[in-house]
């Protein structure tokens, strides 16, 4: 194999065993006969493991900080950063590797350490815009944008997920030998569920339209705009959620009204979504305009929802409607009620036309690709 002797080390403050976009990138090393290794934090989340491969290397932590209850949350979240650099860093100088693959911008300051003190290439793998995403406050987006700046020099390869990501960080960070990939799934070979399974799970009847909203049920996912434009025209049409996470209960209640056309489903596997998806109709993907890294998205469901087959309600973004023209996956919606309302009327009326596109270029096998070409540069295996 090409890679024999060489090793690759992932570091994450997440859960490995249930991120996929990790898990598909260390794949990518064992393509290459590398030896891939992930560090990852126990996390106690909801979210279903997805399957990995027996010849991937994983290792969680569970941090003894995190159930300091006693303490307020930011101090233990300062704890628990402590904790998982002083419990990584010696593991990973360790494992020796010829590249550290790092994971969000917590991570940099630990793998630019082992870098330095093995000599290893490093991938600083931004899955946002870092420093203004929705949630963090101006005083700790600063802070990182200043971590980003300072260890910029030690960076050799930079991953975004959007082109306007990655200008971004060309004009306000500096240039860096950058690539994009994208959160496409790995369609794989996953039993296919039946085409009718979310019409049998809830008793949806034939002539119904189904929208299905995936991912995380929390504020900036344009959920409740989306709930109350069904409302509004709710007829011959259904409302699926799949996921987990703060509106749980509000959606549950909810789904006791108009009569019963609003459903929960639970979380699954990321490597099951699409075939859950395949038995709707219209996927929803309306993210917020919280932070620039939602409005530089292209998130994981707008292109599970592609690979599923159906049609596509997005937000308005340049990223987004950009992909979403493109390969004619359905229409964008401004983040307004009547654009909404207009919005779900047409592909309602636009349910069950078959348009067949090559997604070929946006599939994880390209992606995959490209990945694998920066791995073979950074471990000049050719």
């Amino acid at each position: 194999m090409i890679g024999v002797n060489k090793r690759i080390l992932h570091l994450t403050h997440t859960d490995i065993r249930s991120d996929s976009r990790i898990l598909k990138a260390m794949q990518v090393g064992v393509s290459l006969g590398c030896k891939v290794i992930g560090v990852g934090l126990d996390l106690d989340e909801s979210v279903a493991p997805t399957a990995a491969s027996g010849l991937l290397d994983i290792r969680t932590l569970r941090l003894r900080s995190r159930t300091l209850n006693f303490f307020p949350r930011g101090v233990r979240h300062v704890l628990s950063l402590l904790e998982s650099i002083v419990r990584m860093f010696p593991f990973a100088v360790k494992c020796r590797p010829n590249v550290v693959h790092c994971h969000d911008v917590v991570m940099l300051p630990l793998a630019a350490l082992v870098s330095l003190s093995t000599n290893s290439r490093l991938v600083y793998d931004a899955h946002e815009l870092e420093s203004n995403r929705n949630g963090l406050s101006s005083r700790l987006g600063a802070l990182t944008l200043w971590v980003e700046r300072r260890l910029w020099s030690f960076v050799d390869l930079l991953i975004v997920v959007s082109p306007s990501i990655e200008k971004w960080y060309t004009d306000n960070v500096g240039p860096k030998n950058t690539i994009v990939i994208l959160n496409t799934p790995e369609v794989c070979a996953v039993q296919p569920r039946s085409a009718s399974y979310l019409r049998d799970r809830f008793n949806i009847p034939v002539d119904t339209v189904i929208f299905i909203y995936v991912g995380l049920l929390t504020q900036g996912r344009g959920i409740e705009l989306v709930i109350e434009a069904f409302k509004r025209n709710h007829d011959n049409a259904a409302l699926v959620f799949l996921g987990y996470g703060d509106y749980e209960r509000q959606i549950s209640k909810i789904s006791g009204q108009f009569n019963s056309k609003v459903y929960l489903h639970p979380p699954v596997p990321h490597a099951e979504v699409v075939s859950v998806v395949q038995s709707a109709d219209v996927g929803i993907c309306l993210i917020e305009n919280v932070s620039l890294s939602d409005y530089f998205s292209l998130p994981n469901k707008l292109f599970e929802y592609a690979f599923s087959g159906v049609q596509v309600l997005a937000s308005k973004f340049p990223d987004i409607e950009q992909v979403v023209s493109r390969y004619r996956l359905g229409v964008c919606a401004d983040l307004e009620i009547e654009s909404v309302v207009e919005a779900m009327a047409r592909l309602k009326d636009q349910a069950g036309v078959d348009v067949k596109v090559d997604l070929t270029d946006i599939s994880w096998a390209a992606q995959s690709m490209r990945l694998s070409e920066r791995y073979r540069r950074l471990l000049s295996l050719e």
